[in-house]
This record gives C-alpha cells, structure tokens and sequence, in this order.
C-alpha cells in the first residue's frame, strides 16, 4: 500500500460508462483524490456536505487510497497539537460492525470511514433494509466516507445517491452522498508501477510491456 502506491486519481464520470475504461483519459479530466478529500472535504467544519462515496472496480486501489488518505491527514497535522477530527475506521465487511459504529463516542467531532460496501453480507442480501439502519448509525458523524467496488450495483442510476438523512442546516432537504470513480491508470501511471513493482529488472519491466500490449490487442 506504500511501497508500490500510484497516487490515485479520480472523475466524475464512471470508466463504464466506455467500452474500454482508458479511453475516458481522452474526454474527462482527471484529479488527484487524496488532493480533492485532504483540501476540500477534511477541512471545512461548516459544511452541509457530510457523505462521501468513492466508487471504483475490483482491484483499483479503493482500501490503498484509504490507508494513504490516514497516512496522509496524520502527516498534514503532525506539527500541531492534535488532528482536526478523529478518524474511525471500519471493514463493512465485519459481522459486528454495526454494533462497533454505534458504540463511538463524540460521533460529532469524528470522520468516520466505511470500506467495503459491498463486502457486506446484509448488504448483499438486502441493500435497502442494510442501508436504512446504516444510515441510522452515521447521522451524528461529522464526515463519512464509503467505499464501494462499482460492480456491486447494477447500473449507474441504481448507485448510492441519496440518503434518508435530513438537512439542519441552511440546505435543505435530504443529504445526498457525493460520489467519485477512481480512475484507471494512465500509461504513464502503468510504467511507473511496473518500474517500482520490479526496480531491479529491466527484463522483467519488458515482459510486463509485452504482456500489456498482447492484453490491448485482444
């Protein structure tokens, strides 16, 4: 998660919605996410925004970037006397994990982090029943942020959108989750972890190459 990190980038558009998932390096822009939640979502208390959802396939880095999200929050604030909230972490795919979100304390100074939506076993059973009491538990956080494999939902409109949480502040309403998709890597991005992934052979760097581009043609 460190060693051979790529720092994730993220769109607005999700990488299904194109045949091959590279091509959208062509028609979205990309940012960095570890950028957009330490600037934008961690530091503004006064903000209706509390439900964050990052959304992307098997396998693109989703734990990766929240262990790197803590890692790098921690570092922001280690010159300061303590963090600006505290962080909760939890695996959504513990049995009990229900039980450990609703024993925290001092949920309202607390950045709560979900990772794994879709490992979830009620979830998977009944997304809906799931997400009612999920929801019912998260209220009182400050910031809450999900992770969820894309492929857990069946298209785009189903996705996590809207909550049933209300709005006390000047927005009224319900709160919605703000959702973003972890981009695939660019090709600059794949040789620059195929270079960390074997820094002591070039020959095994070609063969990662030759093995891409075979997998591009077919």
């Amino acid at each position: 998660a460190n060693r051979l990190y790529i720092e994730t980038c993220c769109q607005n558009i999700p990488p299904s919605d194109f045949i091959d998932p590279s091509e959208s390096h062509n028609v979205v822009v990309a940012k960095s996410l570890l950028e957009f939640y330490l600037n934008n979502v961690l530091v503004n208390p006064n903000s209706s925004d509390r439900l964050y959802c990052v959304l992307g396939g098997s396998g693109m880095g989703k734990s990766t970037f929240i262990c790197q999200l803590i890692r790098k929050y921690i570092a922001k604030y280690r010159k300061e006397s303590r963090l600006p909230y505290q962080i909760e972490l939890f695996c959504l795919g513990s049995n009990d994990v229900l039980s450990k979100i609703e024993m925290v304390q001092d949920k309202h100074n607390k950045v709560l982090i979900l990772d794994g939506l879709d490992e979830n076993v009620d979830a998977l059973n009944d997304y809906d029943a799931f997400k009612v009491k999920l929801e019912a538990l998260i209220q009182d956080f400050r910031i809450v942020i999900v992770t969820c494999r894309t492929q857990f939902f069946e298209d785009e409109d189903s996705e996590i959108r809207e909550s049933r949480l209300i709005n006390t502040g000047i927005n009224k309403g319900f709160r919605t989750y703000n959702k973003l998709y972890i981009s695939p890597f660019t090709p600059e991005q794949i040789n620059k972890y195929i270079s960390k992934l074997f820094p002591y052979s070039r020959k095994r760097q070609r063969q990662c190459q030759q093995l891409l581009q075979e997998c591009s043609a077919l």
